[in-house]
C-alpha cells in the first residue's frame, strides 16, 4: 500500500467497521456504493463525521478534518474465501476542498492515470479519484484482474456522483509554460507553514534555460480586499519589517526559509513566486493571461488541427491532438521511456520548410524530424543531440511531405517527451 491506509492492518479497518453503530444511517453516500457482479456486500455501509472520524483514520483525520472533510461512507465487498474491495466515499465542503484531499494524496511520479472522474491513478491494490467535492479510495486485496475492476467500479461510482468532472477554476490562473502537471495543489491552510496563508493553489515548475531550474508559483485566496492587506501585513511583521502602508502591487520579501518571495496583490488575489529571483522572468509570470496561450494560426501553418499518432501517451488527458490544437495550455506527453515518436498527417501534400517546437519541462536532448509522402518511406530533415527544450525555431530545406514524424531518442529528464505546439510551415509564407 502507498497510501494512508498503510497505518493499520486491514484486520483493525475490519474491525472498526464491524464495531462501529451504524444505526441511523442516514447518509447520501450509501446510495452511490454499487452492485459489483461476482461481489457480495459485508453488513451494511458505516458512516462517519467530523466528530467521530477520528475512529477509523486516527493519525490522518487532522489533514481531512483541513480540508473541510463532511462525511465519509465505507462498505467492505467479498468475492470467495480471499478476494476482497474496501470502498471509502469522502464529501468535503466544495470543489476545491474535493481536489484539495486528492492532490494531497497523489502519490508523485504516477503515470497510470485513468480516465475516471475528474482525474483518477491507479497503482497495485489502490485506485483513486475524485469528481467535485467527491473523493473517492477503492483497495483491493488478493483480486483477479484487478486493474480493470478497480477501473469499472471506479467509473461506475463516478457516473453516479454529483458534479461536473472539472478542475477548479483558479488552475487556469497558474501559468502553463514549464508547470509541472500533476504537482498541482490547493492548500485551505497555514501554506508554507504560515498560519496567514490560507485558501492557496500552488504548482511546481522547471524551466531549464534559467539559472534558478525549479521553482513554485502560488494563489492565495482572499475573502476580500481587507484579508489581502493583512496577509501581507503580517507576512511582513513575520519578517521584522518596518512598518508600510500596504497598497496593491508587488512586493518583494526575503523569507529565511524559501529565499525570495515575489507577491503580487490584485483585488482579491495574491500571486506569488518563489525559488526564482530574476525580476523579469517573475513579472512575465505574473503578467500570465489565458488568451496568451491561445496562438495565431494563419494558412501558413499546414499541421493545425491535424491527425496525430504518438508510440505511447503519458495519460488520457496529454494525448497527440493537443499538440496541434493551436493552444499552448495543452500538450502530448509520452511515457517515461526512451525512444517515442509523435506523428501529424498534414492531410495533404505539402511544401514545407520551418518547424517550430514547443517544449514542455520534459524536453528531448536528442531527437530527429523525419518527413514522408506516403507514411512509409522517411527522410530526415533535422536532428540535434544537443536539446534545450523551450522554443526551437527549426528552419529546414524546402521539401514536400504529407507526414511529418518526431522521434524523441534521448530525454533530458526522468520524465517523458512532453510538447505544447507543433508547427509546421508551408514554404513561401
Amino acid at each position: 500500500m502507498k497510501t494512508i491506509c498503510k497505518l493499520f492492518p486491514i484486520s483493525i479497518f475490519i474491525l472498526c467497521i464491524l464495531a462501529f453503530d451504524i444505526s441511523g444511517n442516514c447518509s447520501e453516500l450509501v446510495r452511490y456504493f454499487p452492485e459489483i457482479p461476482g461481489f457480495t456486500k459485508k453488513g451494511e455501509p458505516a458512516v462517519y463525521n467530523p466528530d467521530n472520524l477520528y475512529n477509523i483514520i486516527d493519525g490522518a483525520a487532522d489533514v481531512y478534518l483541513n480540508f473541510e472533510f463532511k462525511e465519509l461512507a465505507t462498505l467492505i465487498y467479498e468475492k470467495g474465501e480471499d478476494q476482497s474491495l474496501i470502498i471509502e466515499i469522502y464529501r468535503h465542503k466544495d470543489l476545491n476542498c474535493g481536489f484539495g484531499i486528492y492532490s494531497h494524496e497523489r502519490v508523485y511520479g504516477v503515470s497510470n492515470y485513468v480516465d475516471v472522474g475528474t482525474q483518477g491513478y491507479y497503482e497495485t491494490g489502490i485506485l483513486n479519484f475524485f469528481k467535485d467535492c467527491y473523493y473517492v479510495k477503492i483497495r483491493a486485496y488478493d483480486l483477479e484482474n484487478e486493474e480493470p475492476t478497480l477501473i469499472g467500479v471506479a467509473r461506475t461510482i463516478a457516473a453516479e456522483l454529483p458534479g461536473d468532472n472539472h478542475f477548479p477554476e483558479a488552475l487556469q490562473d497558474l501559468p502553463y509554460m514549464y508547470r509541472t502537471f500533476n504537482r498541482e495543489r490547493y492548500i485551505p491552510k497555514n501554506f508554507l507553514g504560515y498560519s496567514f496563508m490560507n485558501k492557496t493553489f500552488t504548482a511546481d515548475y522547471y524551466n531549464p534555460n534559467i539559472p534558478a531550474g525549479a521553482y513554485s508559483f502560488f494563489i492565495s485566496m482572499c475573502d476580500s480586499k481587507e484579508d489581502c492587506k493583512k496577509m501581507i501585513s503580517k507576512y511582513r511583521e513575520y519578517l521584522e519589517l518596518p512598518e508600510e502602508e500596504i497598497a496593491e502591487g508587488r512586493y518583494t520579501l526575503d523569507d529565511p526559509y524559501y529565499g525570495t518571495v515575489s507577491l503580487l496583490w490584485q483585488g482579491t488575489r495574491i500571486k506569488g513566486i518563489y525559488g526564482v529571483n530574476d525580476e523579469e522572468y517573475i513579472s512575465g509570470q505574473f503578467a500570465f493571461d489565458r488568451d496568451d496561450y491561445i496562438l495565431k494560426i494563419d494558412e501558413s501553418v499546414v499541421s493545425y488541427q491535424k491527425s496525430a499518432t504518438s508510440s505511447s501517451d503519458e495519460n488520457y488527458r496529454l494525448i497527440p491532438e493537443y499538440a496541434v490544437d493551436g493552444d499552448l495550455m495543452t500538450r502530448w506527453s509520452s511515457a517515461w521511456s526512451d525512444p517515442q515518436w509523435i506523428r501529424i498527417d498534414l492531410g495533404d501534400e505539402y511544401n514545407i520548410n520551418k518547424i517550430k517546437l514547443y517544449w514542455e519541462g520534459a524536453y528531448g536532448r536528442s531527437y530527429n524530424i523525419q518527413v514522408s509522402l506516403d507514411g512509409t518511406a522517411w527522410k530526415e530533415v533535422y536532428a540535434t543531440s544537443t536539446g534545450n527544450g523551450g522554443e526551437d525555431d527549426l528552419n529546414i530545406e524546402p521539401v514536400n511531405a504529407r507526414y511529418l514524424k518526431l522521434n524523441g531518442l534521448e530525454r533530458a529528464t526522468q520524465y517523458g517527451y512532453s510538447l505544447y505546439e507543433i508547427l509546421v510551415f508551408q514554404t513561401g509564407n
